[in-house]
């Protein structure tokens, strides 16, 4: 029995030692050009560098799972389903977490519906700058897209092939929130100070943690890569919630706002389990 807990507890060790190693080889991936080129985060060529390092790990990523996820596990399922690269429930997965994660936001989307803002999405001519600019491509399609598929699809299985799927969920945030940190030498780059550039990069981490929680939730439950990938598209496109925006509004509408608010995230709790009933996308939940 005590080998048999040592053993557990060694596999368990190794699980977290690979994921911490995917999350290192991710950020470090971002990092290696810095060694030849000095430009910031958010130029140009600074972000198609990242482009490619982004596109190099859908490659080097899936060699953690299949180093980890036990062989007879990987000829059984396959390595593609294991990471949540599946067609059936594809629909569901696309539909259903997304519509989730709108109530979420029920009150930052009714500001910017009243604002105005909301609209700009119909707008032709903006939709076209915002297609064509690398800053957007990296917001919402290839951050998400490379994010998901390291800290969700990669991490989440190696981790549930050590611990049960409920603590993997509890533990796989840590890796996405701790990886954001990596944020903080961009900003001591851009000239910020050491105290403010630690206090915005820590509460980005908090934030990056709660969503991954959140991402990892979705994965789990749906076993499809898609349902965390369009959440996080989602997340990225709203940002933090103006809290202190709402709360300083001076036009009437703070009470309004304060109870879409309250109401959006009552919706979301009640219905988080049924739009993510494991039925809907062809899986089984642990």
């Amino acid at each position: 029995m005590t080998m048999n807990k040592d053993n557990m507890f060694i596999q368990c060790v190794s699980g977290i030692g690979a994921c911490f190693i995917l999350a290192v080889t991710y950020v470090s991936s971002l990092y290696v050009w810095t060694v030849r080129y000095r430009e910031p985060r958010d130029h140009p060529a600074t972000i198609r560098r990242r482009f490619i390092s982004a596109f190099c790990m859908l490659f080097v990523s899936p060699l953690f799972v299949w180093i980890s996820i036990n062989q007879d596990v990987l000829n059984k399922v396959g390595l593609l389903q294991i990471m949540g690269l599946r067609l059936s429930g594809s629909f569901s997965a696309l539909i259903f977490p997304a519509i989730l994660t709108v109530i979420l936001f029920a009150g930052p989307l009714a500001v910017l519906v009243y604002d105005g803002m909301f609209f700009l999405i119909f707008n032709k001519r903006y939709l076209t700058l915002c297609l064509r600019s690398l800053h957007w491509q990296r917001n919402y399609a290839v951050a998400p897209l490379s994010e998901e598929f390291t800290f969700r699809a990669c991490m989440m299985p190696i981790l549930s092939q050590f611990m049960s799927t409920k603590i993997a969920i509890l533990v796989c945030p840590w890796f996405f929130g701790v990886a954001h940190l990596h944020h903080l030498m961009d900003k001591i780059s851009n000239g910020c100070n050491m105290a403010e550039a630690v206090t915005v990069s820590c509460i980005q981490c908090g934030y990056t943690s709660l969503f991954g929680l959140y991402s990892a939730f979705l994965f789990a439950r749906t076993g499809h890569f898609l349902a965390p990938f369009i959440a996080h598209v989602i997340c990225n496109f709203m940002g933090f919630p103006d809290f202190v925006g709402v709360l300083s509004r001076k036009d009437g509408m703070k009470g309004l706002f304060i109870f879409v608010y309250i109401a959006g995230f009552a919706l979301w709790c009640m219905l988080l389990f049924p739009l993510t009933n494991p039925a809907l996308y062809d899986w089984q939940w642990e």
